[in-house]
């Protein structure tokens, strides 16, 4: 009976670590149901005619056909997953059973051993599932990286061996669990390494490739305010010559403030300049254009250079741009006056980036649900945007700030986002 039970338990095991690798979260239907119940009926039969290592193949033959009807990926892709998926399983399995046999005194029962062993990677594949992130592990299949594949089918390879020799036996093979420990040992320091190096590529590559696409944004905004400041003297002597066509001292301050106002109003962008950053700058300039050409007035004030901004520009892009996407969008939904406000300054250990729109009066509790993954006033399947930001943020130790603020008698919600400086050793 106990081995019934644990069976049923590799099983799920198998099915949780599927959903894991596709990086979804598990969902008992009716067809993952049928999964479950095809597998056991598979290994239960080939049990029975002691054909245990054709009674995984069949199980993986049946796991790549459920993935391609469940998620619809690509076939070398999900073919690639399915490797993937067995890796890990036998990975955590043979780590499963050196904790049992540790655990567990050597003449106790096979049974209990196994039970125990599948309890052990049961737990850790639901443990991953909150995670679900395996960005280290795949990144040698995008890659497309052959001296790691080999390394990983390698160790594959011999921890299968040992682990289907322990089960044969049915006892603890200390000689072969050496060996593989030492192999494994190795190619996970080495695998590390490796991903460490191609992570930190990757975000070169990631800058690089947004610096040349916010580079003509820049250039655009520079262009217009060198043009602009041909004209700027021609505009003090505007002002200044109001004098002489207004009769009152009213009408001359009045005439005077409105020149004025539709003059900083059409230089409102050139505060972007200070920004030492040029992918920086030529975003935000990209942005608040785009929140313009939607009808939104927008406001912008910096007073910092952010010179000494201790995130990189790149994720600074990520950040800011999810909190302006979402204060647009609020903005073009709601009844109110559609208005956004940008405002940048230094404060002494850092720099503060304060977002600001009308919204009606939201409860901070509520506000705070938002940074939640998958929680969100969109809809279903919504809900990544803010707690990207919020990750990233605790990665680079910002900090984010949120309130209701009343201005002229209306409700606006801001966010601040304050970026400590980067040390002078840096």
């Amino acid at each position: 009976m106990m081995d019934h039970i644990s069976l049923v338990i590799e099983i799920v095991s198998m099915v949780v670590c599927l959903y894991n690798i596709f990086r979804k979260k598990i969902f008992m239907d009716g067809m993952a149901a049928i999964l479950i119940l095809l597998l056991i009926t598979i290994q239960e039969y080939m049990n029975y005619l002691r054909l245990n290592t054709a009674g995984t193949f069949l199980v993986y033959i049946v796991l790549f056909l459920y993935s391609q009807m469940r998620f619809k990926e690509p076939l070398l892709r999900t073919g690639a997953r399915i490797l993937l998926h067995l890796m890990i399983m036998v990975v955590i399995q043979f780590i499963a059973l050196i904790l049992v046999n540790f655990i567990l005194p050597g003449d106790e029962r096979v049974s209990v051993r196994t039970f125990t062993a599948g309890n052990i990677i049961l737990l850790v594949n639901i443990v991953v599932q909150h995670k679900r992130d395996f960005e280290l592990l795949w990144l040698p299949f995008l890659k497309k990286n052959i001296t790691m594949l080999l390394t990983g089918g390698f160790i594959l390879s011999a921890a299968f061996i040992a682990l289907t020799t322990s089960k044969k036996e049915a006892g603890f093979l200390r000689e072969n669990y050496v060996i593989v420990i030492g192999l494994i040992l190795v190619a996970v320091s080495w695998m590390g390494k490796w991903v460490s190096a191609q992570r930190a590529l990757m975000e070169k590559e990631r800058a690089i490739e947004l610096a040349k696409q916010e580079e003509d944004h820049f250039q655009e905004l520079l262009t217009d305010v060198r043009l602009r400041q041909h004209g700027f003297k021609n505009h003090l002597a505007a002002i200044f010559a109001a004098q002489y066509t207004h009769k009152t001292y009213d009408q001359l301050v009045q005439a005077q403030n409105e020149y004025w106002g539709e003059y900083r109003k059409e230089n409102r962008y050139n505060s972007l300049l200070l920004i030492e950053s040029r992918l920086l700058a030529g975003f935000l300039y990209r942005k608040l254009q785009e929140m313009e050409a939607k009808g939104i007035s927008v406001e912008c004030e910096v007073q910092s250079r952010l010179e000494h901004l201790s995130v990189p520009a790149y994720h600074m892009v990520e950040i800011l741009g999810i909190f302006m996407d979402n204060a647009a969008e609020e903005v073009l939904n709601s009844e109110s006056v559609k208005r956004f406000y940008l405002g940048i300054r230094e404060e002494r250990d850092g720099y503060c980036f304060s977002m600001r729109n009308p919204c009606k009066w939201i409860s901070y509790e509520e506000i705070a649900g938002w940074f939640t993954r998958g929680v969100s006033t969109k809809g279903k399947d919504r809900g990544l945007g803010l707690y990207s930001a919020k990750k990233l943020c605790e990665y680079w130790k910002c900090t984010i700030y949120y309130e209701n603020i009343s201005l002229s008698e209306e409700n606006w919600i801001r966010f601040c986002l304050e970026v400590k400086k980067k040390k002078a050793a840096e």
